[in-house]
């Protein structure tokens, strides 16, 4: 990169009228309007469907909350001192949400991101994924991307004048009921041959993942 280039770049990071981002799912940089990157965040986030803006910083009531969950699992034996050192954190902070624009879609809406390193949910979301992938992979319904889809559906096998049908969700994630996506979870870590850590603390740091969450956009909660 020449001299007069990186000067180019310096001056564009300094400029705060834009906001330069990652295009969602292609390798793509955005340059946008400010006002526009924030009217679009704006805009989900007031839907209060899914959020709830607030006056306070819950971080620290949060992490204390978690805490005490996993002293009580701890001291239960439920998991053991690594486990318990890895999961318990300190000096956590709320996590970061940003937008990706989809390029590809009309009116160019954001795919909002939420950064959660430093969350108080942080280490015990990675706990419970790792205690559910096997099972997700495990499921007749899983396909990881289109070359697994391809392998597992070769077009040998297919009937004459068939048709391939795909379907989107609109906020697929923030659309799945708590109650019933724990539920789910239940029935999946009640099947398991090894109870260990039971399904009650699973789904106790689960509802934690689901229920303890706090982010911060353009310096507010």
């Amino acid at each position: 990169m020449t001299k007069e280039e990186r000067s180019v770049l310096q001056r564009l990071k300094n400029r705060d009228d834009i906001v330069i981002k990652k295009a969602d799912k292609v390798s793509t940089v955005v340059v946008l309007d400010k006002q526009a990157y924030l009217a679009e965040a704006n805009r989900q986030l007031t839907d209060d469907r899914f959020y709830k803006k607030l006056d306070f910083h819950p971080t620290e009531e949060f992490s204390a909350l978690i805490t005490d969950t996993l002293d009580e699992r701890y001291e239960n034996d439920e998991i053991g001192v690594i486990v318990y050192e890895t999961l318990r954190q300190t000096n956590c902070d709320p996590g970061q949400c940003f937008l990706l624009p989809k390029i590809q879609k009309e009116g160019m809406p954001g795919r909002p991101i939420v950064s959660a390193i430093g969350n108080p949910t942080e280490k015990i979301s990675e706990f419970i994924d790792s205690h559910l992938r096997p099972h997700v992979e495990d499921s007749p319904s899983y396909i990881k991307d289109t070359t697994d889809y391809l392998n597992k559906t070769p077009s040998s096998v297919l009937p004459d004048h068939s048709l391939l049908v795909t379907m989107d969700v609109t906020s697929l994630y923030t659309n799945i009921p708590h109650d019933e996506g724990i539920e789910a979870h239940r029935e999946v870590w009640d099947s398991r041959t090894i109870q260990q850590p039971s399904t009650e603390s699973l789904l106790k740091l689960l509802g934690h993942v689901l229920k303890l969450n706090s982010i911060m956009f353009n310096g507010e909660h």
